[in-house]
């Protein structure tokens, strides 16, 4: 029989583990032309997760690290049956909107998650027939346990007792099966599991930290007043999609799908937009910082539509997988970490959960945070809030100081328009210079990046040029002489650094390569598993 004690002890693992799964959500979250949750790039990660993937690891020895993509389908293979692939992508990025919330990497907080995860669990063991939908802060270590698949069958064996299916004796692996229900059974699911929870232990089961983000709450950065709002559309536009909409097709129709049209909006859970402020105040950093005395004695127009012009080729770069948060390095992912404990249980139980203006800077740690500085003031001033910070000489509130160029740019009058016409201008000159062909040097490197990948660590997303990952794809596409975009540069002419525009070959399939494989007749798992025909568990056995 199961006992709190050892729900306790399993409830443990996942919690030096938060960080590294919300820094893969931020990332798929950040996915540009469209994103991973649905779509066109949905169903080339799943084709090149089964297709290559699979068989890389089922070689001895193998120690491959996935490119983004097929990192993400990965990991969404180890939380349900792939056949839930679409319905799981996009509750996780609902999920993650309600996680962006700063205390979720506040490690006083994830304590008091790990014993409520423990509770969780025994919960399970008591009542294995009554679905259970966990809180907010129970689904962030539920969710990072099942990314550790070993781990967390091995606990399931010893929480829950094996089964016999087939004739084989199993850990009984109890999977989120509440990501699959509609809004009403959730609703009474949900309530259910509260009731068995405090009749166990006498505590309520959510509070305003705990609970779920009601739907209609927008993550700050997101909203269309944010200072980036409005330029948000570069994640979900694909420069390249007149090209592309053939083998688009093709690919939809020999999986029997319809993707979203090409001006869909795009369901993302904000981290997009938190990362798209830390981005543009970052380069705006290095490029104002760089001009002689601008912060010593101020700065005037010219000088704050450079700087914008900079933060803008920035932008666009996404567009172009430059930029994105697709390696491990990339020193986004260092400011999502687990901060010293400073949470305190909320006092008022009667509280709605929300978010604040604080939480955007609050949400991001360590010396690159410092790019956001001065953004809660400029969030304030625009939501017409009174700051919660002094106000300066002559009764005037104040603006974020030149320490921060982009917010003090931006907080003056007609430059958020500004940048919005810097963007545009960015967009079609990046369209008109066919930017960023870089096929031809990534294959005469090609040698010499498979040597660094073969050495590189077994971390979620490639510290190099990722080729190998899908060889088999990219070969055969050239094999039907099919043109392979590997990699994409900077924003020519708006004066992007070659080195820090530094590409991410291997993020995101081709349309070309897709094509190219759905052509070959590649795909008959995947596409069964995607329409709910077959179980690629079963298939993939052994490889995860």
């Amino acid at each position: 029989m199961t006992t709190l004690i050892d729900a306790n002890l399993v409830a443990a693992e996942p919690v030096g583990h938060v960080a590294s799964m919300l820094r893969l959500l931020h990332a798929a979250d950040c996915f540009p032309r469209g994103g991973l949750y649905t779509g066109y790039y949905a169903l080339a990660a799943c084709v090149r997760y089964e297709r290559v993937w699979t068989k890389m690891m089922t070689k001895a020895g193998a120690l491959h690290t996935p490119p983004l993509d097929v990192a993400f389908a990965w990991f969404v293979h180890r939380q349900v049956d792939p056949r839930a692939y679409r319905i799981c992508t996009t509750a996780l990025g609902c999920e993650l909107r309600t996680w962006l919330r700063p205390h979720f990497l506040d490690g006083a907080f994830l304590e008091q998650a790990k014993k409520r995860y423990g509770r969780f669990l025994a919960l399970h063991a008591a009542h294995p027939s009554v679905p259970l939908v966990p809180a907010a802060d129970i689904a962030l270590l539920w969710h990072t346990h099942l990314g550790l698949s070993g781990e967390y069958e091995a606990a399931c064996g010893k929480l829950f007792g094996a089964k016999s299916e087939g004739g084989w004796a199993e850990p009984s692996a109890w999977r989120p099966d509440y990501l699959s229900m509609g809004p009403e059974q959730m609703a009474e699911a949900y309530g259910n599991t509260a009731n068995l929870y405090v009749e166990a232990h006498g505590e309520p089961y959510d509070d305003a930290d705990t609970a779920w983000l009601p739907p209609d709450v927008a993550y700050p950065l997101a909203m269309a007043g944010s200072p980036l709002g409005s330029l948000l559309w570069v994640f979900d536009t694909n420069p390249q999609r007149e090209g592309q909409e053939a083998a688009i097709t093709a690919a939809a129709t020999a999986a029997g799908l319809a993707f979203p049209p090409a001006e869909a909006p795009v369901a993302r859970s904000g981290a997009h937009s938190l990362f798209a402020a830390w981005l543009a105040a970052r380069r705006a950093d290095q490029y104002f910082g760089a001009q002689a005395c601008c912060r010593c004695i101020g700065a005037g127009a010219s000088a704050y539509d450079a700087t914008l012009k900079h933060v803008c080729a920035a932008l666009v770069s996404v567009s172009y997988f430059l930029e994105a948060p697709a390696e491990d390095t990339h020193p986004y992912f260092g400011c999502i970490q687990v901060r010293p404990g400073s949470w305190r249980p909320a006092v008022d139980q009667a509280a709605k959960p929300g978010f604040s203006l604080t939480h955007p800077h609050s949400s991001l740690a360590g010396p690159n945070a410092s790019y956001l500085d001065g953004l809660e003031i400029l969030l304030r001033s625009q939501a017409s809030a009174p700051p919660q910070v002094a106000v300066g000489k002559g009764g005037k509130a104040p603006i974020p100081s030149l320490d921060n160029p982009l917010w003090h740019i931006l907080s003056r009058p007609g430059f958020t328009d500004r940048m919005k016409a810097h963007l545009y201008l960015a967009w079609d000159m990046a369209s008109e210079k066919d930017v960023g062909k870089m096929a031809r040097v990534t294959r005469t490197t090609m040698a010499a990046v498979t040597a660094a990948v073969a050495e590189a660590s077994t971390s979620w997303v490639p510290k190099v040029a990722a080729e190998v990952a899908w060889a088999e794809a990219v070969a055969g596409a050239e094999a039907a002489g099919t043109e392979v975009e590997v990699g994409e540069a900077a924003v020519a002419g708006t004066e992007v650094e070659a080195g820090e525009a530094a590409t991410v070959e291997a993020v995101a399939a081709t349309a070309a390569v897709v094509a190219a494989v759905v052509a070959a007749a590649a795909v008959e798992v995947v596409v069964e598993a995607i329409k709910g025909e077959s179980d690629v568990v079963a298939r993939s056995k052994g490889c995860l």
